[in-house]
């Protein structure tokens, strides 16, 4: 989309991505809040982006766990409102896989610890 590509080409700050999708969500565009955040997921590893956050590396660490909250709590929704047993494993997954990310960041912060208490 052309909010991604803006939001590539200009290094934004994550807390941005994550204003972007959430004014999406707002709007109901469950999809367009789910691809501007799974592509700034995907790029967590990539050299421009750490090394733009080089400067601020709790900036970063807060970002990207601010980010794997919000698609653990997408996909916990999802979860929780499919009751069809044969397709809510799919979204119940994916919040564990976020969830899982988020602890390799920091297990120590508070809402990682909760929502690990949510699924375990």
């Amino acid at each position: 989309s052309d909010v991604i590509e803006m939001l590539r080409a200009e290094l934004a700050p994550l807390e941005i991505w994550s204003q972007f999708a959430v004014a999406y969500l707002s709007k109901y565009q469950e999809r367009q809040f789910s691809n501007i955040l799974l592509s700034v997921v995907d790029a967590f590893d990539v050299y421009e982006m750490q090394d733009f956050y080089r400067k601020d590396k709790n900036e970063f660490t807060a970002g990207r766990l601010r980010i794997l909250y919000l698609l653990f709590s997408s996909s916990t929704s999802a979860f929780v409102n499919d009751l069809d047993k044969e397709t809510r494993e799919a979204p119940r997954q994916k919040a564990q896989d976020f969830i899982r990310r988020a602890d390799e960041i920091n297990h120590e912060w508070p809402p990682t610890m909760l929502c690990k208490a949510y699924f375990w």
